[in-house]
């Protein structure tokens, strides 16, 4: 706990610091997010549930009938973004329904970008969709795959790339995605997955941290008091959406983040999430050197 404030008494100590930087290499965060594949199946809830299944996810709106918790063994019920009750009982799985069943079903996720954000902090390096139908191909777990794929497949801007190489051709300072991802598997436990389809750092799993594409920011824990302090007092490196709003998260701007201050928020997530073996393992490694 003491260790935990006096990272938070640092981050605020920095963060008055007089300090600006422009944007991190963009080339470094776009061959990351080249590796970030989507790794999904799909899979009918009245199967066996395996242990290769990983993160098993239920996409349907209603639970399995005649199924108990413990039978499905679902890890995380993503109701919020299953189709609507007026869409489902439109299609009732008509084949010659199905491309208008997918363009309104996207409709409604993009409505839903919180709940599609939501879903996608669920999936870890593998996950199964979950689902009711009898029907294995035309249904709401594919065409939802086909959407994250859709959706993780667009590529930054040309305006965007334009700039990060600008910056970093004039030699200005910033985190590179490289630094980011030295600095986060340096954590014991700590391993590279995909969030959203975009790179994210897993620990013992568990989501941890990402970088949300649409937003350009770094996704990081942060305890209320510590994130409520960053946001008002560097409003140019830290902020927040809608969505993050009430979670204790914060959205970090490589391009104007010093890496010392990014490398204590991270330990002080870390410390707060991390079981209690990992942060002694974690101790233990930086007394050595």
């Amino acid at each position: 706990a003491r260790r935990g404030e006096s990272l938070d008494r640092k981050i605020l100590a920095i963060r008055d610091a007089a300090g600006s930087a422009a944007c991190a290499s963009q080339a470094h965060l776009m061959a990351a997010r080249a590796k970030a594949k989507l790794s999904i199946r799909t899979k009918r809830a009245y199967e066996a549930p395996a242990t290769g299944d990983g993160r098993r996810i239920l996409v349907d709106r209603l639970w399995p009938r005649g199924l108990t918790k413990q039978q499905a063994r679902i890890d995380y019920w993503a109701r919020a973004i299953s189709p609507s009750d007026a869409l489902r009982k439109w299609y009732e799985h008509d084949a010659t329904k199905w491309d208008e069943f997918k363009r309104r079903y996207f409709a409604e996720l993009d409505a839903n970008a919180a709940g599609v954000e939501v879903l996608c902090e669920h999936l870890g390096v593998a996950a199964t969709f979950v689902f009711g139908s009898r029907e294995q191909k035309l249904n709401n777990a594919n065409a939802l795959i086909e959407y994250l794929k859709a959706r993780s497949a667009k590529p930054a801007s040309a305006a965007k790339m334009t700039a990060g190489r600008s910056a970093v051709s004039a030699g200005k300072r910033g985190v590179a995605w490289a630094a980011v991802r030295k600095l986060a598997l340096a954590f014991p436990g700590m391993s590279e997955g995909a969030s959203y389809g975009e790179p994210a750092f897993l620990l013992d799993g568990k989501f941890f941290s990402r970088f949300n594409e649409q937003e350009q920011g770094l996704v990081v824990h942060a305890e209320e008091p510590l994130r409520d302090a960053l946001l008002a007092g560097k409003p140019d490196v830290y902020f927040t959406t809608d969505h993050y709003r009430n979670y204790p998260a914060v959205l970090v701007r490589l391009a104007c983040a010093p890496r010392a201050e990014l490398a204590a928020l991270y330990e002080a997530g870390f410390r707060a999430r991390a079981k209690k073996k990992r942060v002694a393992e974690f101790d233990t490694q930086r007394n050595r050197k």
